[in-house]
């Protein structure tokens, strides 16, 4: 079937976020299907960016799909918007105390996610960073 590049730019706009989350997703996964480290928890929290950007809305749609056909508990947690990088902080602070197997974070910047991600680091729980990198200086220290 022949596509205007239009139709290609959507359909790519589209499957990105599907295809990197179900990267993700086995990254919080061990060879065996249990989740890799952490506490043994199936479960999966996921913090992205804010969903007023539709790409952000794509992407939570990708990761409770996935979770979903793979057959895995995922919690998706959004900031209120895609400069809200206090309120995804807090979002991750109050996740880093459930019990889960794996986090998949989308941070707004390069830092705002570094001081809640250090419970998380501290019990070896299994981290899978998309789309923004975090700081490294930031989160060496």
């Amino acid at each position: 079937m022949f596509r205007t590049n239009a139709q290609k730019r959507r359909l790519i706009f589209l499957a990105a976020p599907a295809a990197a989350l179900a990267i993700s997703l086995a990254g919080c996964s061990s060879p065996a299907g249990s989740p890799a480290g952490g506490s043994g928890s199936s479960s999966i929290a996921a913090v992205i960016k804010g969903l007023d950007n539709p790409f952000f809305q794509a992407m939570q749609d990708g990761i409770t799909d996935t979770a979903s056909t793979d057959g895995v508990n995922v919690s998706v947690q959004a900031a209120a918007d895609t400069a809200d990088t206090t309120g995804q902080a807090d979002k991750l602070t109050t996740l880093a105390g459930q019990d889960m197997g794996c986090f998949i974070i989308n941070p707004i910047s390069g830092t705002n996610l570094v001081q809640a991600l250090a419970p998380i680091a501290a019990k070896g729980t299994p981290v899978v960073n998309i789309d923004q990198p975090l700081d490294a200086d930031a989160a060496s220290a």
